[in-house]
């Protein structure tokens, strides 16, 4: 089922620190989520934004079992699938929304591609099926409007 998450103002957690950790962190930041990022290792652009204060950046491995009562929204964002899987299950168990890149299945939330332009939000998805299509589909909005 669609719905917008209002996300703005509220404390959301990234567990990755690679290049689909950073995509995802960016679109929080654009609807004005608090993010904290949890990784091992970090990107170098996501460092340089622990370093500005604009993400909280907590240099650990996720733990066996955490609890995620406190975030709005999860999302597992790593390239171990047992980890990912561990997220996700701990997120289910809080009642806490959570993305999982890597198996849309074991998640509650799907990210759909994104436009936001000028107080329009238009959101593409393939229901997780097939994200590059999705993407294609938003450039194409993008340049007919």
């Amino acid at each position: 089922m669609p719905a917008c998450l209002h996300v703005g103002g509220q404390e959301c957690l990234v567990v990755g620190g690679g290049k689909v950790a950073l995509r995802k962190i960016e679109v929080l930041i654009k609807f004005g989520a608090k993010v904290t990022c949890l990784s091992p290792v970090f990107v170098q652009p996501l460092e340089r934004l622990g370093k500005t204060k604009k993400i909280r950046c907590l240099k650990k491995r996720y733990p066996r079992m955490l609890s995620l009562k406190k975030y709005t929204l999860v999302t597992a964002a790593t390239d171990d699938r047992a980890v990912n899987a561990r997220v996700a299950r701990d997120a289910c168990r809080d009642k806490t929304l959570v993305n999982v890149v890597d198996d849309s299945a074991a998640g509650t939330v799907i990210m759909p591609a994104i436009l936001k332009r000028k107080g329009l939000l238009i959101s593409v998805s393939t229901g997780g099926r097939d994200p590059s299509f999705a993407k294609k589909i938003r450039d194409i909005l993008r340049h007919a409007l």
